[in-house]
C-alpha cells in the first residue's frame, strides 16, 4: 500500500501546475463583437480584464453569446491571462 502511495504522490508532483483555474465576477465595459471578445471591470476592485473571449476560437465562426454592456458575468481564468465568459446576467 505505501509504495502505491508513494507512486501516486510523484505523480501528483510531476504533474501539478501553479495555473490555477478560477472565476471573477465582473461588469463588462465594452464588448468588440468583430474580435468576440470583452472588456470587463471586476467587482472586487482588482485590475481590469481585458480581450476576455466570448467564443473559444475567435478565429472561426461560432455560436457566440454577447453581454450586455453594464450587465454582470462571470470570467473563468484559465491562466493569468487567458480568459472566457461562463456565465451571463443580461445578453
Amino acid at each position: 500500500m505505501s509504495e502505491t502511495n508513494d507512486i501516486k504522490n510523484a505523480l501528483r508532483s510531476i504533474i501539478q501546475t501553479s495555473d490555477e483555474i478560477y472565476s471573477i465576477a465582473c461588469k463588462v465595459d465594452s464588448v468588440d463583437t468583430a474580435e468576440k471578445t470583452c472588456y470587463c471591470i471586476p467587482i472586487d476592485g482588482s485590475a481590469d480584464l481585458q480581450d476576455i473571449r466570448l467564443i473559444t476560437d475567435t478565429s472561426k465562426v461560432g455560436f457566440m453569446i454577447v453581454p450586455k454592456v453594464g450587465s454582470y458575468v462571470l470570467v473563468t481564468m484559465l491562466s493569468e491571462t487567458n480568459g472566457y465568459v461562463a456565465m451571463f446576467s443580461e445578453v
